[in-house]
Parts: structure tokens; sequence; C-alpha cells
């Protein structure tokens, strides 16, 4: 290519941004001057509800168009209520979204009450609960006293208080004491982690599952300080080798893994253990999710990811 035709084409590339640039209909951002609503399933003061408000106070900043951004509290069967709305109420526009945790299993097992199909939201984004769950239990829910994790077993009346079926906390734990092939009885029907401790306080139930963020703030100080409760376990990561890889945050506290071999003399293995290591695994690679309804407009779904983006990034 000649001189001339080099500069006359970067002329031309210059001439067409200087108009665009000063085309008086140039587009403003999409979210320019809106208000977008979040939807949380969960009670106000649980570790969803604590997560959702932290992110949506830094997301605002950084979707292109700076909308205002609200939380909203829309409790119902574990979580279901929510979802149902933003899958069969919500606009497509984009200013209805749901902060809440992904439970494919609810799915697969028709789980009461939820009539969302996951494949059908939109995901604009996801994170990762630092440290995921740990168990605990009242030091009286075995009948010699709670000692040792292993002694879980032991329970002649294990009472598992939880949110609701598909809650992620409540599914993880039933799976782990099916595996670990412990009776109980599950009480769901708590509006988040907050009224689940109370509930282990009050003797309503005898042992539960919590984020760590729960579990250090609330469980700790409250219970097992004072020797109502103990830790039982907390679910590692399982590395590309299928070896579990322990957490650094929690290491006072031993995995299912090494609880189960503590108490069968073997590795663990089952159709329960197979759907407990397959939740873990999305557990810890997208505990939470920012979900839009389906078909939500395509110009919003790309300005929430990017906000997203920098959220997850943002060191503060």
């Amino acid at each position: 290519m000649s001189n001339y035709r080099k500069l006359t084409g970067y002329a031309a590339s210059a001439a067409i941004a200087c108009l665009a640039w000063s085309a008086p209909g140039l587009a403003a951002p999409y979210y320019e001057g809106k208000t977008i609503t979040v939807l949380v399933g969960y009670g106000a003061g649980g570790a969803s509800d604590l997560s959702a408000r932290a992110i949506v106070k830094h997301l605002s900043q950084y979707v292109p168009g700076k909308p205002e951004m609200i939380v909203k509290n829309m409790t119902g069967g574990g979580g279901v209520k929510a979802f149902n709305f933003l899958y069969e109420s919500a606009k497509p526009d984009g200013l209805t979204l749901q902060f809440g945790a992904f439970s494919p299993i609810s799915q697969v097992v028709d789980a009461p009450g939820l009539r969302v199909r996951f494949d059908e939201l939109t995901i604009a984004g996801a994170t990762v609960t630092p440290g995921g769950l740990a168990m605990y239990a009242r030091t009286d829910a075995a009948p010699a006293g709670m000692k040792q994790p292993a002694d879980i077993v032991k329970a002649t009346d294990l009472k598992f208080g939880g949110i609701g079926p598909g809650a992620i906390p409540d599914v993880v734990g039933r799976l782990t004491l099916l595996a670990l092939e412990t009776p109980f009885r599950y009480i769901p029907g708590y509006q988040g982690s907050i009224k689940v401790v109370n509930a282990v306080r009050s003797g309503e139930a005898n042992m539960a599952v919590a984020p760590l963020s729960t579990y250090r703030q609330v469980v700790e100080p409250n219970m097992i300080a004072a020797g109502e409760a103990i830790g039982v376990m907390y679910w590692g990561s399982q590395g590309d080798n299928g070896v579990i890889v322990k957490n650094p945050l929690i290491p006072e506290l031993p995995t299912f893994n090494e609880v189960y071999q503590s108490i069968h003399g073997k590795a663990p293995s089952g159709l329960a253990y197979e759907a407990l290591v397959f939740n873990t695994n999305i557990l810890n690679n997208a505990s939470h999710l920012m979900w839009g309804p389906p078909g939500m407009e395509k110009e919003a779904v790309a300005a929430i990811r990017e906000g997203m983006k920098h959220v997850i990034n943002d060191p503060n």
C-alpha cells in the first residue's frame, strides 16, 4: 500500500471518529438514570444478604451509567420465592436482578414450589463465598456429649435446622448425613443463616450448616466459646487429581473426607457422596450468582458483567 493510500485511510478513520464523537444522537449508557433492584431470597443479616449488599455497594459505580442499586429481601421457600418471581414476573429490561446461590439439584429433583428453570435464566456474574461452609452441632446432640466430630453419628435424635430444601447449606448438610449413614430429622423454614443459628441455640434444632462468615462471626463467639456447640467439619474442594484440598481459612476443623474415614475406616463412596462432591464443587467455583430474568437485554447483561468483573477484582 502506498503512503498516499495509508494517509487517506488514516484521515478517513479520523474523520469518522470525529463524526461519531460529535453526533448529537450518541447513545448514553444503557443504565444511565435507572434504578436496579437486586432481590435476595433470604432474610436480612444472613450471609447471602450481607454479601449482596457489599457487592451492590461497589457494583453501582462500575456498571456503565452508574445506576442506583437497591437490595430487596424477598423471603419464602428457602429462596424459591425470589427465584420464581425473577423467572415468571421480572421484565427482561435488566432492572430486576437476583443475587443467590445456585442449587442445580433442586431442579433435578423437582423441589417443592420451584417453578424456575435455571438454564433459562440469565447469568450476569458470579462470586465465590470465602471459606465455603462449616457444620456445627450442639454438644448435647449426642447422649454422651459431642466431644469430637465423629460423635455426630452417635446422635440419637439429630435435628438438622435449615432454610429450605434448595438452599445450598441444607443440600450439602443433608447429603453429608446421608453419606455418613446417620439418621436425622430435617427442620426447614428458617429465613436465613442467622435464624438457623438461633434455632440451634434455643434447642429447636441441634445441628446445622452455615457459611464460614456466619460460623466465625456468630456461631463461634456465641456457642462454641460458651461450650454449647462444637465445629464438626467443612468440605474441601476437590483438585484435578481427586485429592481434597484443605482450606487454610479453617485449619482447626477436619474435612468431610477425614471425618468419614475416622468413622468408617475407608474413603467415602456411594451415590450420596457423588452428589455431595457435585454440589461442593459448584459451591467452590460459583457459590452465588447474579441472575437476570430469561431473555434479559443483551446491553444490560454486558453492562452488569462488566461491573461484576471490576467488583471481583476490587481489593476494597
